[in-house]
């Protein structure tokens, strides 16, 4: 679990560098500039949709408690692919979950064991 001091710390770096967050529902936020966010003792908030001169169209709430990770943008953004096994037919993946759709049919076309 991340700590507000933590994420502050990574902000007010001297050396920022930009990096996303995490989220536990699936949602993540590129942060790529250290005014994009203010830290709370148990929440951030995130202004995304920033324009030209960094104003942002909207602000995002989000609950630290929900933070599952931070990693470096430059590192997120590199396609990391991963295999594994889903009802015994080897699928690769992307750093996106796999759609539901295309799991339904995976499931339909594998053989019962």
């Amino acid at each position: 679990m991340f700590k507000a001091e933590e994420i502050r710390a990574l902000l007010t770096a001297k050396d920022f560098k930009p990096f996303v967050i995490h989220l536990s529902d699936g949602a993540h936020y590129e942060i790529t500039n250290h005014d994009m966010v203010l830290v709370g003792r148990n929440d951030v908030h995130i202004g995304t949709g920033l324009d030209e001169v960094g104003i942002a169209e909207r602000v995002v709430r989000c609950a630290i408690l929900h933070i599952t990770r931070i990693e470096d943008l430059q590192a997120a953004q590199q396609p990391v692919k991963k295999k594994f096994i889903v009802v015994g037919v080897e699928v690769t993946r992307l750093k996106s979950p796999l759609p539901k759709a295309l799991i339904q049919s995976l499931l339909a076309s594998s053989p019962a064991p």
